[in-house]
């Protein structure tokens, strides 16, 4: 009498060698997606460099504007004095 159900470890090791595959492309994605994090990391911190410079930039070029305006009422005060 044969026995009802065929030698099954060529399927067992089918599925595990399908297990170690998925695992495999997984492991793939995950370096993946570790490399783009990194990299928008990498642009943020960049941005923020950027962002930092510009603010003070604004800053410098605000209080020069600060300086001139003072300037100017200064000279309009002197020039309103000489046409009294």
């Amino acid at each position: 009498m044969a026995a009802p159900v065929k030698n099954t470890c060529p399927d067992i090791n089918r599925a595990i060698k399908r297990l170690e595959t998925i695992k495999e492309h997984m492991n793939d994605m995950v370096k993946s997606i570790e490399y783009e994090l990194s990299e928008i990391e990498d642009s943020l911190e960049e941005l923020r460099s950027d962002n930092s410079a510009l603010r003070d930039w604004g800053t410098e070029n605000e209080s020069r504007v600060k300086e001139l305006e003072d300037e100017v009422y200064e000279l309009e005060s002197k020039l309103e004095l000489q046409n009294s």
